[in-house]
């Protein structure tokens, strides 16, 4: 009766990890992270249920630190 929930262990740096080690990230890696960050948010949002109902997912933390 306990929700709990449970992610994978990622090894490395996270977007502000990058930053904050070599300085700014060059212009081209940010728009490659950037797109692959969208394009993840974008499947997200769009998952339905095994009937095909939206299942209205969100994900209201996306920051350089949680990108990774």
């Amino acid at each position: 009766g306990i929700f709990f929930l449970a992610m994978p262990f990622i090894d490395g740096p996270s977007l502000r990890g990058l930053e904050d080690k070599r300085g700014p990230v060059p212009l081209p890696i940010l728009w490659r992270i950037a797109l692959d960050a969208l394009g993840g948010l974008e499947a997200a949002h769009q998952l339905v249920d095994d009937q095909g109902v939206p299942m209205k997912l969100i994900h209201r933390d996306v920051s350089p630190q949680n990108i990774l």
